[in-house]
């Protein structure tokens, strides 16, 4: 999303799309955290801070093709990405299928994205 004009789509699949709220919820993380992003200050309105960078996006900007398993931890997360990429009115697809977050589910969508650039379907 840093560099909107260089990408026709993005694929965030199964993706942690709010670190700060992870980082609350995860206290024995704490400097693992911190060594990635160093504060929540610091986190927030950053290149990190993914709900931040859909506010930054303009309407021609890459198309956001979103997939999260329904039984996996990140999927709340996923849904509220999903409903603030709408608010954006951005280009996207949400996609939600059966499974956790596991590679029997992953393997299965990368062959989804796999298709989908080889057929350039976000075009």
């Amino acid at each position: 999303m840093t560099h909107s004009k260089e990408f026709q789509a993005i694929f965030p699949m199964f993706a942690m799309t709010d670190i700060a709220q992870k980082w609350r919820e995860s206290p024995k993380r704490d400097a693992w955290f911190k060594g990635l992003f160093g504060s929540p200050d610091r986190l927030k309105n950053s290149i990190n801070d993914i709900a931040y960078l859909i506010t930054q996006q303009k309407a021609q900007s890459p198309y956001i093709w979103q997939l999260c398993g329904t039984e996996d931890p990140f999927y709340d997360m996923n849904l509220v990405l999903n409903e603030q990429i709408e608010q954006q009115g951005l280009r996207h697809e949400f996609v939600a299928v059966s499974g956790g977050h596991e590679w029997v589910v992953w393997d299965k969508a990368i062959q989804q994205v796999i298709k989908l650039i080889d057929e350039n379907a976000f075009a």
